[in-house]
């Protein structure tokens, strides 16, 4: 498996993991081990396809190459018998949690879901927890892989901000490791546009335009915009740090009222990621230059998958001393 890949095959694990708690139990689920294999390989059919997945929609249809390709790698990875499905992984996951004894003491997202009533003291429906689950563990996982991605590839090419990250890995500073995920997909948002569809007639920049039309904003142009961030083309994660930016100014996940809903999932995972990687590791480039950028289906995303040469450390890093901790004499493939 390409690193690229096994950077997004990732990125489910780490999403069950917050969502189901069997990080802490040390079990790997099902839903992983079959979300993980299908997704890299749907996501690489349908990049190939994408002029007809944008203008012909035909990658939603189920019998779609996308669909088959993501349905028959489940299969395969799922049950003994080659018969389980992600969804059908996520049926059995919560019947099980419903007769676990500790589902009171739990504080994953599929116990409180569990738990979960609404006004009229109704529990949701195994359906609609499965709808919950998919979602999660589905939506956006290519996405947060790239944009890790991309993070990496910065703080790499960067001394002062490796070591001001280092750090803030060290020292628990999540508000820190979330500007520096922020402060990345300003300058790489991984979806360059946004659709919206108006549903009456509009003035915009001067042009008289009528319902219906479809209206993409640019986000890329729009986060480099320097009457709305200083320095526009450096990567300066402080910028994030001094609270709110101004509305609109920041549009990775969209923005109103259908903004992105896996946004936050989204940022704590970039979070965790960053500050397990950061703190166990020392990270190196393998490549003189950074990775290009490319379009993989509607995405944004490095070429290669930004490569990077792994060394585990020896000792926790410290703070002060960023690329001055031990190092084994072994590294691993590069990832």
């Amino acid at each position: 498996m390409p690193p690229s890949a096994r950077s997004t095959a990732g990125v489910p694990v780490t999403s069950w993991s917050c969502a189901s708690g069997c990080a802490r139990s040390g079990s790997r689920s099902s839903v992983v081990r079959s979300s993980a294999f299908a997704s890299p390989r749907a996501s690489r059919r349908c990049g190939s396809r994408s002029p007809r997945c944008s203008t012909r929609r035909r990658c939603c249809s189920p019998t779609s190459a996308c669909a088959r390709t993501a349905g028959g790698s489940a299969r395969a990875a799922g049950s003994p018998g080659g018969s389980r499905s992600p969804t059908a992984s996520c049926t059995r996951e919560i019947a099980e949690r419903r007769r676990a004894g500790d589902l009171d003491a739990r504080d994953d997202v599929l116990s409180l879901l569990l738990r979960a009533r609404d006004e009229d003291g109704q529990a949701l429906s195994d359906a609609e927890l499965r709808d919950e689950l998919v979602t999660l563990l589905a939506a956006g996982h290519e996405t947060t892989a790239t944009a890790l991605a991309f993070a990496f590839e910065f703080l790499l090419r960067d001394p002062a901000a490796l070591a001001r990250a280092r750090a803030a890995a060290a020292d628990g500073d999540d508000a820190h490791l979330d500007a520096v995920g922020r402060e990345t997909l300003r300058l790489r948002p991984v979806l360059d546009a946004t659709e919206r569809t108006l549903t009456r007639p509009r003035e915009v920049a001067g042009f008289e335009l009528p319902a219906g039309v479809r209206v993409y904003p640019a986000i890329a142009l729009i986060h480099r915009r320097p009457d709305l961030h200083d320095d526009p083309l450096a990567f300066r994660p402080e910028r994030f740090a001094a609270g709110e930016t101004p509305p609109y100014s920041w549009l990775p996940f969209g923005g109103g009222i259908r903004r992105c809903i896996g946004a936050p999932l989204a940022q704590a995972e970039i979070v965790e990621v960053l500050r397990v990687a950061l703190s166990r590791v020392e990270l190196l480039p393998r490549a003189a230059r950074p990775d290009p950028v490319v379009l993989r289906g509607i995405t944004i995303a490095p070429r290669d998958g930004v490569r990077v040469r792994v060394v585990r450390r020896l000792s926790r890093p410290r703070a002060a001393a960023p690329g001055g901790s031990s190092r084994s004499s072994s590294s691993a493939a590069p990832r």
